[in-house]
């Protein structure tokens, strides 16, 4: 008896993971969403595109690169 209560709770924990691995990619799909939106908005600014909704690390490349570049502008107004 004890074999099929195991059974029963690695199934039941199989299905939690499950669960939450839908969950995340769920929100992942969102925050993609929300980031293309958040691009379309720049570029109907005419702000030049910081944010590429591709791949996670296109993304954070280019976040990091328009840190870097507001931070050297910002030097260099200071230093102006």
């Amino acid at each position: 008896m004890a074999h099929v209560w195991g059974l029963c709770q690695q199934q039941d924990q199989q299905q939690q993971q499950q669960q939450l691995l839908l969950l995340l990619q769920q929100q992942q799909q969102q925050q993609m969403e929300l980031l293309r939106k958040q691009d379309g908005a720049l570029r109907m600014l005419g702000v030049c595109s910081c944010v590429r909704a591709t791949e996670p690390s296109d993304t954070a490349a280019a976040a990091a690169a328009t840190a870097a570049a507001a931070a050297t502008a910002a030097a260099a107004a200071a230093a102006g």
